[in-house]
């Protein structure tokens, strides 16, 4: 028995985001702590660094008696889930739809790999690059970007690309996070 992460736009309509993936594994060990059953407790705890989810462990599997333990799981800031590229070797390109901008930072949660990179475009509603942020080629929580100009537009879209990198989270002061995103390519959520 275990939780799997879901969304829903409404909380009657729940979209699995990986069906059958738990969002905290349990022991492959009969009789540990938490080998049968890992329950999460009513909410997650967002702190300033991380986001803390407290769950319930049992030592065997959801019937009769077993022993139960109070556990914790913790998540980076924005780490519920990421994209990044469905197979090895290959990038994934995730663009948002357009929307307002002034002028305002543009910050990255991601962790990148050793050799990778996530690289952002700032992109018109005609696909034209308007500026390109200095590669991200490390681990960053909230890391603004850094362009080359100014962008002076009031309305923009990002493109980016991800190699050997997870993409949790882009935040602005004129959009939510990820709510203007649509997938592209060969990318998965997970």
């Amino acid at each position: 028995m275990w939780t799997e992460l879901a969304w829903s736009p409404d909380t009657r309509t729940w979209n699995r985001i990986e069906p059958g993936k738990p969002l905290i594994r349990g022991s492959d060990e009969p009789l540990d702590y938490d080998y049968g059953c890992v329950y999460l407790c009513a909410y997650p705890v967002f702190l300033e660094n991380e986001i803390r989810l407290y769950d319930g462990g049992s030592d065997y599997l959801h019937f009769g008696w077993r022993n139960g333990s109070l556990c914790l799981a913790t998540l980076r800031p924005d780490g519920f889930a990421s994209i990044e590229p469905a197979s090895t070797g290959q990038p994934a390109m995730i663009t948002t739809n357009s929307f307002p901008f002034s002028g305002q930072s543009l910050s990255i949660t991601a962790d990148v790999w050793d050799g990778g990179s996530i690289k952002a475009d700032i992109i018109d509603t005609r696909d034209n690059v308007i500026a390109t942020a200095k590669s991200v080629s490390t681990t960053v929580t909230n890391e603004k970007l850094l362009f080359p100009a100014e962008i002076n537009t009031d309305e923009i879209r990002i493109r980016f690309v991800l190699e050997n990198a997870k993409l949790y989270s882009f935040d602005c002061l004129s959009c939510k996070k990820w709510s203007a995103c649509s997938i592209q390519n060969s990318s998965r959520v997970c």
